[in-house]
């Protein structure tokens, strides 16, 4: 029995909702393998004479090991069997949350069901090929859970190194625990993610960047976030220390699990100015902060920032205390002046730079 009869038969045997029905049935379909000839080598196996996605005449001569095409039935059969099983359960669950009124005990209740669903599919040996070619749909909970481990193996872990070591934290907020990823590609970088910590030309960060940002989580109706773009490394003469530079703040964005681009039109609330480290200043860290907005919360107002919080100078934890901010994700990247900092002064219509002595003079600047 096919596991799309399967799932089918599950959802009709127990009495799903209207709605629920059509969900599960939306994405069956992404949990199957569409190519039928990678489909029936997944599934049956290898002939002797060739392999479906290997090309080259060298590697057509590759057949599944010996044994597995006789056992892989019966261990197929019991994942069938089990996801089953775990379908029915996650229909029960179904109904307790259709009868339930505690908001709390609601989101108890969906996060069991959730987990129901990802071990229904997480053995799937078409859910684990769509997912290695990269054929996947974020509704899907397997699917969100498997992209979840991928990135928290690696891309998370390299991210908080970089904002450890580069003291991005605690300079900017005390601490971040990331629950989104969040990616940066610039204009002038085209086809290109840049990477947490990575050293950039001015004159690729001349334009505003482009940002993405992935939940691994059902996003709640009428959420919301807020970026805000900060150089924690901007000379302050005065004290003879760094302050902090707002270069960009965005906010009321809305992504989709399937569409995870920050789109231009969101609202501003400051226009974007590039990164122009002044000369003999040290590589400057810029810091990119993506915050959950609370859904109870106002809106933070379009002049907040002429009402109390400044470009320079800006007190970044006290405007995330003020609007009631979570920070979620974050990424940095750094700049250095180079032979491209006047010229983007000058497009941008911004005063020359300083130039600072290269070593310390026992005088305060």
């Amino acid at each position: 029995m096919s596991s799309r009869l399967l799932i089918n038969r599950s959802i009709k045997s127990v009495g799903f909702g209207n709605s629920a029905a059509r969900r599960f049935n939306s994405s069956v379909s992404s949990l199957k393998v569409q190519s039928q000839a990678a489909k029936q080598a997944l599934l049956q196996g290898v002939s002797q004479n060739r392999s479906t996605t290997l090309s080259k005449k060298a590697s057509l001569r590759y057949n599944s090991p010996e044994g597995l095409d006789q056992v892989f039935p019966f261990a197929y059969e019991i994942i069938q069997t089990r996801s089953k099983s775990l379908y029915l359960q996650a229909s029960e669950l179904e109904k307790q949350i259709a009868q339930e009124t505690n908001a709390n005990q609601v989101q108890a209740l969906k996060q069991q069901r959730e987990a129901l669903l990802v071990e229904a599919e997480i053995n799937n040996p078409e859910v684990q090929y769509n997912f290695q070619m990269n054929q996947i749909n974020m509704e899907v909970p397997v699917y969100r859970h498997l992209a979840k481990q991928k990135w928290s193996k690696y891309e998370m872990i390299k991210m908080i190194q970089r904002f450890e070591t580069l003291h991005v934290i605690p300079d900017t907020l005390p601490t971040i625990n990331p629950e989104v990823e969040v990616n940066v590609q610039f204009p002038n970088f085209v086809n290109k993610w840049v990477e947490n910590g990575e050293i950039l030309s001015t004159k690729v960060t001349s334009r505003a960047p482009i940002f993405k940002i992935q939940e691994f989580n059902e996003i709640p109706q009428g959420q919301k976030y807020t970026i805000l773009v900060i150089d924690p490394d901007t000379p302050d003469i005065k004290n003879n220390s760094f302050s902090t530079s707002l270069l960009w703040g965005l906010t009321d964005i809305e992504v989709s699990l399937n569409n995870p681009l920050v789109h231009f039109d969101s609202r501003q609330l400051i226009d974007y100015v590039p990164p122009v480290p002044e000369k003999n200043t040290p590589t400057h860290r810029y810091v990119v902060w993506v915050f959950r907005q609370n859904i109870d919360s106002p809106p933070i107002q379009s002049n907040s920032i002429e009402d109390g919080v400044q470009r320079n100078r800006f007190d970044i934890r006290a405007f995330v205390k003020q609007h009631n901010l979570q920070p979620v994700g974050g990424h940095v990247w750094r700049n250095a002046w180079d032979r491209f900092t006047e010229e983007v002064r000058q497009d941008y219509g911004l005063p020359a730079g300083r130039v600072f002595s290269k070593e310390r003079n026992s005088v305060r600047l």
